[in-house]
């Protein structure tokens, strides 16, 4: 696939799937939380109008107990019937006058009325005017204003066990001449004395309460809000007990065929019925109904719907905005696309195919080809990186020959030991028939009397004896071997070492300064730790400088043997001080080192369960650092460059 096509591609989906994702995730996301914003909201609006009715019914229930219970209408209804005419009449107008003064003071209430035991109203008052009594019952011998005792309200308030009881919400008395007649609730109290009912105290709450606390609770919004009755009487069954216009309102009573169970079906209907006691009705034009049922009677299962009515298409009206503007930039960014790709393929493909010729031609063995280009971006980079690589190759390739001469060295100076090894065996053997001879001639001449002749025998002695030491000393430096543990004296080991190393000492003038403590016991293998010793101490010689002083402590702390061997010397270049252990890393002219020994320093030290460090001082000069735990603990040796050495400098 061509850059251009790529480019195409990748710039394709990295504009369009973010806005797909935001398209088809996102908006769809937010529209489902709109929907449940739009729910808990609602339903908290109905939840709220449902507690609001409870409190109005609740309120006017306890206000008609209240009334009930007023002295006045409790000595009417006592006395009623057992009063004389005179009694009767100023009972009946103490009624009246608290009456019209009390529905006076609380415009809400409709009517006030008493009705005795019979189903005769006897007083009774209505929207502030007193209602005249014009029948007359002889048997009771007492005018009164209507016969109730076959409507519905009084019998159900003489045979309920309930303190109040509330009668249907309906319309007042419909006549033919009135254009409306406001809607209404009835309160009856019974009123007994002794177990006897002496009547019924009736209070006409007006239905505008219901419809205040209905518009109140939506607060002025948008939506519509409907009451509906679930009844199981059929004739009132879905019928609108509130809606905004009045003609739809009381159908049973208007004789209109205007009912919620019409308006969203008879099979919503019916799974609203038996549905729980909130939830929302979708029908297929986008109208969505959320409601909520109340039970406004305490001793029938009639119930008031609550209803909240919205429409989806207006509910996602922001989102359906927000998924047009999203394909529009889609249209637009593909477009972009195609125009930017044309742009970057000129760009960016001139460049890459210049940086593979000069890829391929270095490859070709043009190994002095470089990238010369001064591009900052990517591409550049690139370039940057293969002449880094092929830098790298170069050095690589170099320090490989310096590897491969420095193992040739090492072979010779392997060689070399061994020669002196051989050489070693060879001196030793006419040293020891020196050291036996001279050893004869002492005894030959104990009793010579030539205190000059023995003094000459003394000291041919002494130095044959100082030559088989040398000469045993490269024979164990020059030994190969495996670690084998033994107890020895560190002290004695740096003496003989020094003895080895006499000849160099004192050539290049260096003054030896020798500080060691009484316990220098330790375990571990004599022989490799005498090549460490060799090792530091040649590197400190030469680091030295002629008649300056090369110090030597040894000191056992806490178990722990410590050697510290200081020159004064230049010290280590800050730059080289991290390599110095490295394999072949040597600061000495070609020839003059294989840049080994420290590195098979630290592998012994290593393998004791030592530490080796070397730091420069500040006044000039290199401290090495060795520690050995007096008894040793074995380990292999890990490799030099897979592993930290600790340097430091001091100062």
């Amino acid at each position: 696939m061509s850059i251009r096509n790529r480019l195409f591609l990748i710039l394709t989906l990295m504009t369009l799937v973010p806005l797909l994702v935001l398209l088809f995730g996102v908006v769809e996301k937010e529209e489902q939380e709109i929907q449940l914003r739009t729910e808990h909201e609602l339903g908290n609006t109905l939840s709220k109008m449902s507690n609001e009715l409870q409190a109005l019914l609740d309120a006017q229930k306890s206000l008609a107990l209240g009334l009930s219970k007023v002295p006045v209408v409790q000595n009417f209804a006592r006395h009623a019937h057992s009063a004389s005419a005179h009694q009767y009449q100023l009972l009946s107008q103490r009624l009246a006058n608290f009456f019209l003064e009390y529905q006076a003071a609380v415009p809400s209430i409709q009517g006030l009325r008493f009705i005795e035991a019979g189903g005769k109203t006897l007083v009774k008052a209505k929207e502030g005017k007193l209602i005249p009594a014009n029948f007359y019952d002889p048997d009771l011998k007492r005018a009164y204003v209507a016969n109730q005792v076959g409507k519905d309200f009084f019998q159900s308030a003489v045979s309920t066990q309930e303190d109040v009881e509330i009668s249907n919400f309906e319309l007042g008395q419909v006549t033919t001449d009135a254009d409306f007649c406001p809607a209404m609730l009835r309160y009856s109290v019974p009123i007994r004395h002794k177990g006897k009912l002496l009547g019924v105290f009736v209070v006409n709450m007006w239905g505008t309460r219901v419809d205040t606390v209905v518009e109140a609770t939506m607060g002025g919004r948008s939506r519509k809000a409907y009451i509906a009755e679930l009844s199981d009487n059929q004739n009132r069954d879905g019928i609108y007990l509130y809606h905004r216009d009045n003609e739809r309102r009381f159908a049973n009573q208007l004789g209109s065929s205007f009912r919620f169970a019409a308006d969203i079906g008879v099979k919503q209907w019916q799974s609203l019925k038996v549905a729980g006691s909130h939830g929302k009705i979708n029908l297929d034009n986008g109208r969505q109904f959320y409601f909520q049922k109340m039970r406004p009677y305490e001793n029938r299962l009639t119930e008031w719907l609550l209803i909240i009515e919205t429409n989806r298409d207006n509910i996602l009206a922001s989102t359906e905005e927000i998924r047009k503007s999203i394909l529009y930039l889609l249209v637009v960014l593909l477009l972009s696309s195609i125009i930017t790709v044309r742009w970057l393929s000129s760009r960016i493909a001139r460049p890459v195919q210049q940086l593979a010729t000069i890829i391929t031609d270095y490859a070709d063995g043009e190994n002095s080809i470089r990238y010369e280009g001064k591009r900052q971006d990517e591409i550049g980079c690139a370039g940057r990186a293969f002449n880094y690589l092929a830098h790298n190759l170069e050095r690589a390739e170099e320090e490989r020959d310096k590897a491969a001469n420095a193992a040739l060295q090492s072979e010779r100076l392997a060689a070399l030991g061994h020669l002196a090894a051989g050489i070693g065996h060879e001196i030793n053997n006419p040293l020891q028939n020196i050291l036996s001879l001279s050893t004869l001639i002492d005894n030959y001449l104990m009793d010579e009397k030539n205190d000059e002749i023995k003094e000459d025998i003394r000291l041919l002695k002494q130095e044959g004896k100082r030559c088989a030491r040398i000469v045993q000393g490269v024979l164990n430096f020059a030994r190969e071997n495996d670690l084998v543990s033994e107890k020895f004296d560190l002290a004695k080991l740096l003496d003989d070492t020094l003895i080895l190393m006499k000849h160099s000492i004192e050539v290049n003038g260096i003054k030896l300064n020798l500080h060691l403590s009484d316990r220098l016991e330790l375990e571990g293998d004599p022989n490799q730790i005498q090549q460490v010793l060799v090792n530091v101490i040649i590197n400190a010689v030469h680091a030295s400088s002629p008649n300056s002083v090369l110090s030597i402590y040894g000191q056992n702390i806490d178990n722990i043997i410590r050697l510290e061997i200081i020159d004064q010397g230049c010290g280590i270049p800050e730059s080289d001080i991290t390599k110095v252990f490295n394999p072949f890393y040597t600061s000495k002219k070609e020839g003059e080192g294989t840049g080994l020994g420290l590195s098979v320093s630290y592998g012994i030290i290593n393998k004791h369960s030592g530490r080796i460090q070397l730091e420069n001082i500040p006044d000039g000069g290199v401290k090495a650092t060795i520690e050995l735990p007096v008894s040793l603990s074995i380990k292999s040796v890990p490799s030099v460059q897979n592993t930290t050495v600790e340097f430091k400098h001091v100062g």
